[in-house]
């Protein structure tokens, strides 16, 4: 990936007061200064669960290194705060509430085994944060899903591309070690926001998509880091 030529980076934003890489309980890997978490370049959430609660991942969405009982993190883009807001909001509005254990997030990798969080996939998240800009996104409106409502990301501008080339910097690196996911390891990043999901009533499904239809504008946003979320839930 092409360094960025502005001194503005994912690293810098994170180092004006906190963390590159972040627990929930505000312990740290790192000796970075701390900072507040929705500008962090590299967070890492744990959202503890009961064992029987965790939610048990499909063979081709499981790490190929992974273990019995071992923690699986899922890794997004962050965006600026007003926008992540606005998602969100809307996320609450339709995701059903038992369900929704997350705010709105931009899924790079569904599925990383926490064996290899502090030997190769902390590292290189640092490094691709050293020499990544912030750039802008834009989600442009809902599409239906199986079973509930997506909202899309244009493709044809140029923050989609960078977001392209974010994952598969990071694809390749670990790809080539042979512990990724099927799924993660499909060539191809086709990133969207899920505001409704898991909902079996077609008819509760099809109104939702049209409500929100009905009253969508473009929503701009400014990718300024990665998080890492520990996953018992639905994602």
């Amino acid at each position: 990936m092409e360094k960025a030529s502005s001194a503005r980076t994912w690293a810098s934003i994170a180092g004006k007061s906190a963390s590159s890489v972040q627990k929930h309980h505000h312990t740290t890997y790192s000796n970075l200064p701390q900072r507040p978490p929705h500008l962090t370049s590299v967070e890492n959430h744990h959202h503890r669960q009961d064992h029987e609660q965790k939610h048990v991942h499909a063979p081709q969405h499981q790490p190929r290194s992974s273990t019995p009982n071992e923690a699986i993190y899922v890794l997004t883009l962050l965006t600026d705060k007003p926008h992540h807001s606005r998602l969100t909001s809307l996320r609450k509005r339709y995701f059903p509430p038992h369900l929704n254990k997350l705010s709105a997030h931009l899924t790079l990798f569904h599925a990383l085994p926490g064996s290899r969080l502090q030997s190769t996939v902390i590292p290189d998240l640092q490094r691709l944060a050293q020499c990544t800009a912030p750039f802008q996104i834009r989600a442009t409106g809902p599409f239906r899903m199986k079973r509930g409502v997506g909202i899309g990301l244009a493709r044809n501008e140029a923050g989609y591309d960078k977001a392209r080339d974010v994952h598969k910097v990071l694809q390749t690196g670990w790809k080539g070690e042979r512990w990724l996911s099927e799924q993660d390891a499909q060539e191809g990043w086709r990133g969207h926001y899920t505001i409704m999901n898991k909902v079996d009533d077609e008819h509760e499904v099809a109104r939702a998509f049209n409500e929100v239809k009905q009253d969508w504008q473009d929503d701009l946003g400014v990718v300024e880091g990665l998080g890492l979320v520990e996953v018992g839930e639905e994602v």
